[in-house]
């Protein structure tokens, strides 16, 4: 028996517009509702037929971060039109709350009234670092986000 994800708060949403935006074409627009579907929805609507979708709601966070991204970079971009790589950072870094750590730290550049640029750049490099220090004493593939809080203080003394 299929399931129905006619749920009205995601089926709302302009998924034609994403699709074109994107430039796929969803064969299957139950999976695009799962993938928007978080699990606190799912805590608290037991009735909903979907047990399981953590791998389709990293797939939603993905492709919401790639529209986010897409925007900041045409709305903030640098003015000189620069473009800044970032030399620091290992695979290892492809953990659960990574990003997390990463917004956080370019929030708090923010709000010392750091440019956006400038906020971005400090920020993914001390990141960056922290992942790399830990891994040169740990290893890569058990870097948590822990390790990279824990290790911003060297990161940072770094600098000088």
């Amino acid at each position: 028996m299929k399931k129905n994800l006619d749920l009205p708060e995601i089926k709302e949403k302009k998924f034609p517009a994403l699709e074109k935006k994107l430039g796929v074409d969803f064969k299957n627009p139950d999976y695009l509702t799962q993938a928007f579907v978080h699990r606190s929805y799912l805590n608290e609507h037991h009735d909903f037929p979907l047990n399981h979708n953590e791998r389709l709601e990293f797939l939603g966070d993905a492709v919401v971060e790639l529209i986010v991204t897409e925007f900041l970079f045409n709305e903030y971009a640098n003015p000189e039109g620069e473009l800044w790589i970032n030399g620091t950072g290992n695979p290892g870094m492809a953990t659960a709350g990574s990003g997390d750590v990463l917004s956080g730290i370019i929030g708090a550049f923010l709000a010392r009234k750091l440019s956006p640029w400038n906020a971005a750049r400090l920020g993914c490099w001390l990141h960056g670092k922290a992942g790399d220090l830990e891994a040169q004493s740990g290893s890569q593939e058990s870097l948590t986000a822990s390790h990279l809080i824990n290790r911003l203080a060297e990161a940072f003394n770094s600098l000088n």
